[in-house]
């Protein structure tokens, strides 16, 4: 099915009218043409995915991340770094302007860096860490993120080599400063198999050549090794 992409929706996928009847298109940019498969069809709208792009756009770019095709943790580095920024900075006007009638937004400040810049991310953990798949609950495991910063990406090797993780099924890690990374790990309760169960969590300063509690809870001997 041939189909012209207008413009983008709040989730990244591209928009397309069949038939008068709003069409969400995975990975597909405006003014793009493409043939596409419908995957999904309800009352008010279908989702669909591209089997062919007919007419790319000057702004798709080749994603630089290994993972993008499956991983659920981004859905715009198929777009150059210009028009990300842009796509944020209306989407946020038009969230604010929609729902509060809240119209003076300031322009959005982009970073000097168009890959590592996040200082924050949260993985899910199941023996290895990753991002949950796109549109499903399982892990895409992971070895590096290339939208976290060179120090978290670092830590995400130094845990992937730990065979610790029974009952961890999340863990945040915070770039602080220079020196100092926090760390949260999300721990089920002994007997209890599901994230949405009650959890406790324990909390972490990674220092340069230690670690600081700063919870209760007595965490696995392993983490010291992280510097």
């Amino acid at each position: 099915m041939k189909c012209v992409i207008e413009k983008m929706d709040h989730q990244g996928r591209g928009i397309s009218f069949i038939d008068g009847k709003i069409t969400f298109i995975e990975n597909a940019l405006p003014n793009e043409v493409v043939d596409i498969d419908i995957t999904n069809e309800k009352k008010k709208f279908n989702e669909g995915i591209v089997k062919t792009y007919i007419e790319k756009s000057k702004d798709r770019i080749v994603p630089k991340c290994k993972y993008y095709d499956v991983c659920g943790g981004c859905n715009l580095m198929h777009l150059s770094y210009k028009k990300q920024l842009e796509y944020k900075e209306n989407k946020v006007k038009d969230i604010l302007k929609r729902y509060a009638n809240y119209e003076n937004v300031n322009s959005i400040i982009g970073s000097n860096d168009e890959l590592n810049y996040r200082n924050k991310i949260t993985l899910k953990i199941n023996k290895k860490m990753g991002y949950y798949k796109r549109k499903s609950n399982d892990i895409v495991y992971i070895d590096e993120c290339k939208l976290a910063n060179n120090k978290i990406n670092k830590i995400i090797k130094d845990l992937n080599n730990i065979n610790e993780f029974d009952n961890i099924y999340e863990v945040a890690i915070r770039d602080i400063n220079e020196t100092d990374t926090a760390l949260t790990l999300y721990i089920n309760k002994e007997g209890t198999a599901h994230p949405s169960a009650p959890s406790l969590f324990i909390s972490f300063y990674l220092l340069t050549s230690s670690f600081v509690m700063s919870s209760h809870v007595t965490p696995f001997s392993a983490m010291s090794t992280i510097t």
